[in-house]
């Protein structure tokens, strides 16, 4: 099923190869074609229709106070950075999954960490860039824990040490960057996948 974006003026596509998942779901599930951004240039007209290439996490608050009409990011960033109050656009996902959001710990210690983060009466501390995410992940899987009280903005992998925090969460689509820091997958929290906001 095709999702109409007809009257769209503006609509925002994430930046980087590593959205280009994303993008491309964006492209199946519209069949409309995101023109190339070249000479530097952040936007681009095709039929009609600015786009605009910019940061995925900035996408839903830019959706939600009306800059454009349509956006594409992941399921992650539609939780992380949705606006305050209420949302004045309506979420498809659409596509297949792009990672899974995960609790990451030492791979000698993962057998103790799961035991307690199920059952302990206090949180563990969780270095990660989603910390509303983890949050929304934690209530819902009844699990101890809770962001570390400094937000990075990035390598929560190596942030854990540095923060002296027994976890880390982040999204994993291969775990080489995990493995790379001596980290293990200690449970997955939630499948990630593309979504298309539509302002209403």
């Amino acid at each position: 099923m095709k999702i109409d974006i007809s009257g769209a003026e503006n609509v925002l596509v994430p930046k980087g190869t590593d959205n280009a998942p994303i993008r491309q779901a964006f492209e199946l599930a519209t069949g409309l074609e995101i023109p190339s951004f070249t000479d530097g240039k952040d936007s681009a007209n095709s039929q009609g229709v600015m786009y605009w290439n910019i940061k995925a996490k900035d996408i839903p608050a830019l959706v939600g106070a009306g800059f454009a009409e349509v956006g594409v990011t992941g399921t992650d960033n539609c939780v992380e950075y949705e606006p305050v109050g209420s949302s004045e656009y309506r979420i498809e996902v659409v596509g297949k999954k792009i990672g899974i959001f995960s609790l990451l710990g030492a791979s000698e210690s993962i057998p103790l960490i799961n035991q307690y983060i199920q059952r302990s009466a206090r949180n563990y501390k969780v270095a990660t860039s989603f910390p509303r995410l983890l949050r929304s992940c934690a209530a819902e899987r009844q699990l101890s824990i809770e962001p570390a009280s400094v937000q990075v903005s990035g390598s929560v992998e190596a942030m854990k040490t540095l923060l002296k925090v027994p976890l880390a969460a982040d999204l994993v689509v291969t775990g080489g960057t995990a493995r790379a820091n001596g980290l293990e997958v200690v449970c997955g929290l939630r499948e990630i996948k593309p979504a298309i906001l539509v302002r209403s």
